[in-house]
């Protein structure tokens, strides 16, 4: 069978010469939480191997229905490549052709001869499938092991991008390991050095693999198909570095390109319709869709466009009560604070490791920086009042609580209010976390317009959204996922936002990278360096009135 984790609702079908050993001892170790070491036989002295452990079975001898409820991914690889590796590896490496693994007399008789130079193994491939089952296994055709196909898997990685494999189980589990190389033994090989005859002749015998991944292949592992999305479980970038395209020269830096995480990660399809102006950068880059990664039927049904300049994600329509779900959802949210009393709550706070707490913690250590005293402080929708218990101020406020939350606030002297209702220029601090990406989008320019008018001259206003592969794509595998999210933001696409309502832009991260910015408040997206952060932050701006916009 295909190789299952049930835990994590996630499933691989393995191929040969295409990272298959290396997929199945990362998935051993997420699984068992060890290294896989194989056991000895006392008797034989045999060892057993990981694909004793997870087999590669043909694609024809699987129970489909088995796999329905799971993610499903698969790694490919150009066949002129794949076969390459494998005479490296299996014939030069691990002499499956040599006397002592194959019969000498049948390959006599076969007309062919023991270990054949790349050009001969080509050039009598079909003998040498036929005499010796581990050559046939390992140059069989992809199809054999993942299907004629390609929109059955959620996921499909190319060899080029198979180490986002490790950031897919990385969000999963919360533990960072290495995929790390197996079976690269054997000597170097490329396709220079073979003529175009024998290139064709392999292109030939490979003509269902073009047929069915050639749009992948020619992708450089950028573009993954279009799949189902009900009831599965999806990845996310974390690591952002991961998800770029490696430098060209030595010494160069990679540049951060918002579509390259995006293709990284979903299922793209793009669809004839008419392009949309992005909202977040105005170009007329939004004709890529995606499925919304959803176990909610009426969201799994929704479609989510993407800018293919700035990397935003929106959904477009949505054809249900957006505010009654999002109210529903959050107070189940806000009830599980609710049920700590306040002075309890508060008392232990320091020692909370949820990701609220450590938010807030993070927070407050940016604001002391940023904005040093602090007379005024607003927060909106602030949830359980974390926020509030490490930022001192004059004044605390917060606008549109739940009222499940009203008693932390009040035990901490934070007066309440609507955000329409508040006063033009008073607040020296305003933070706005984690509701752009619930909002319906032709609602986040007024929504930002609004913090701004709230904010003093001097004034400044933390935004934070998730990123686009932090909570995106992150469905657990028991229940629903991170509904109502309707906004996806890339840090270009939030920073397009924000210069949109007059704002100046001071620090930018996300998780795990960090942005320079220039003195009059412009981002070098080119130029970003990794955070190592243990905090629970995701995307984050903190920004000011901007005195030469026009909306200030």
């Amino acid at each position: 069978m295909a190789v299952v984790l049930k835990d994590l609702g996630v499933c691989y079908f393995p191929a040969p010469k295409v990272a298959n050993t290396s997929i199945k001892h990362l998935m051993y170790e997420v699984e068992h939480g060890h290294s896989f070491v194989g056991e000895k036989d006392e008797v034989t002295g045999a060892v057993r191997h990981i694909h004793k452990e997870f087999s590669t079975p043909l694609f024809k001898e699987l129970d489909l229905s088995e796999y329905d409820p799971f993610l499903r991914f698969a790694v490919i690889r150009d066949p002129v490549e794949r076969m390459l590796s494998a005479w490296r590896n299996r014939v030069a490496h691990h002499g499956e052709l040599s006397e002592g693994k194959v019969s000498v007399e049948k390959l006599t008789e076969a007309g062919v001869i023991e270990n054949p130079d790349l050009e001969t193994f080509i050039d009598n491939l079909d003998t040498y499938r036929r005499v010796k089952g581990s050559i046939h296994t390992h140059t069989a055709p992809l199809v054999d092991f993942l299907g004629k196909d390609s929109t059955y898997y959620h996921l499909i990685f190319t060899m080029e991008n198979s180490h986002l494999i490790e950031e897919l189980f990385y969000v999963m589990t919360g533990v960072r390991r290495s995929m790390g190389r197996s079976q690269t033994g054997g000597p170097k090989v490329s396709t220079q050095d073979l003529d175009a005859g024998r290139i064709e002749k392999i292109k030939e015998f490979y003509a269902e693999d073009y047929e069915v991944f050639g749009h992948l292949f020619a992708s450089d592992g950028a573009g993954v198909p279009h799949g189902n999305y009900k009831a599965r479980t999806t990845p996310s970038p974390k690591s952002l570095p991961k998800a770029q395209k490696k430098p060209e020269k030595k010494g160069e830096k990679a540049k951060f390109r918002p579509m390259d995480v995006v293709a990284g990660y979903l299922p793209i399809t793009k669809e004839n319709t008419p392009e949309i102006q992005c909202p977040a950068c105005g170009q007329k880059n939004c004709h890529v869709q995606v499925q919304y990664p959803s176990r909610v039927d009426k969201w799994a049904a929704l479609r989510v466009m993407i800018c293919e300049n700035c990397g935003l994600g929106f959904v477009p329509e949505i054809p249900f009560d957006l505010e009654a779900y999002r109210r529903q959802k959050s107070q189940r949210v806000q009830k599980r604070a609710a049920n700590v009393p306040p002075e309890k709550y508060f008392e232990t706070i320091d020692r909370d490791q949820s990701r609220i707490a450590r938010r807030a913690r993070t927070h407050a250590s940016l604001l002391k920086k940023w904005a040093g005293n602090i007379g005024n402080f607003l927060e909106i929708n602030p949830r359980s009042g974390a926020l509030y218990h490490y930022v001192p101020s004059a004044s605390k406020w917060a606008a549109d609580v739940d009222e499940a939350c009203a008693p932390h606030l009040d035990h901490l002297g934070v007066k309440r209010s609507t955000l329409m209702s508040l006063p033009h220029g008073t607040y020296d601090v305003v933070v706005a976390a984690h509701l752009l990406q619930e909002m319906p989008l032709d609602q986040v320019p007024g929504f930002l317009d609004r913090c701004r008018d709230l904010l003093t001259p001097e004034g400044l206003l933390l935004v934070e959204v998730p990123e686009w592969g932090s909570l995106h794509n992150r469905v657990p595998p028991k229940h629903g996922g991170y509904e109502p999210h309707t906004n996806f933001f890339s840090p270009q696409a939030l920073v397009g936002f924000l210069e949109t309502a007059g704002l100046k832009i001071h620090y930018l991260q996300t998780r795990d990278k960090l942005f320079p910015v220039s003195p009059d408040g412009k981002v070098d997206f080119e130029q970003c360096t990794d955070r190592n952060a243990k905090d629970a932050t995701h995307l984050l701006a903190i920004v000011s009135t901007n005195p030469s916009s026009s909306k200030t």
